[in-house]
C-alpha cells in the first residue's frame, strides 16, 4: 500500500508561502528565516530584533496555518545572530 508522504510537495509548497507570508508581514526583520514542516509539526526559526517582528511572524503563521502544533523558535537578540546559527 502506497501512503502519501503528507510533508512532501505540499508541505514544500505550504513552507514557501509561509515564509513570504512572514517576510511580507514582518517587512524582512526576521534574519535567517526558516519555516520547516516536520512530522505534522511547524517549526518557524529565525532572529530579530523587536519583539513586536516576532508578534507579526506568529499572526502571519496563524493565518496561514491554522492547524497546531507550531514551535516558533525566533529569538529576539539585539545584535547580529552568531556565526555557528548561519551554516
Amino acid at each position: 500500500m502506497f501512503v502519501e508522504d503528507p510533508a512532501g510537495a505540499n508541505g514544500e509548497k505550504l513552507e514557501r508561502d509561509l515564509e513570504r507570508e512572514i517576510v511580507q508581514r514582518t517587512w524582512g526583520r526576521i534574519r535567517q528565516l526558516r519555516v520547516e514542516l516536520r512530522d505534522a509539526r511547524l517549526v518557524v526559526r529565525g532572529y530579530t530584533s523587536s519583539y513586536y517582528a516576532k508578534q507579526l511572524a506568529l499572526s502571519a503563521v496563524r493565518e496561514v496555518y491554522s492547524s497546531d502544533p507550531v514551535d516558533l523558535d525566533i529569538q529576539v537578540i539585539s545584535e547580529s545572530p552568531p556565526c555557528a546559527a548561519r551554516a
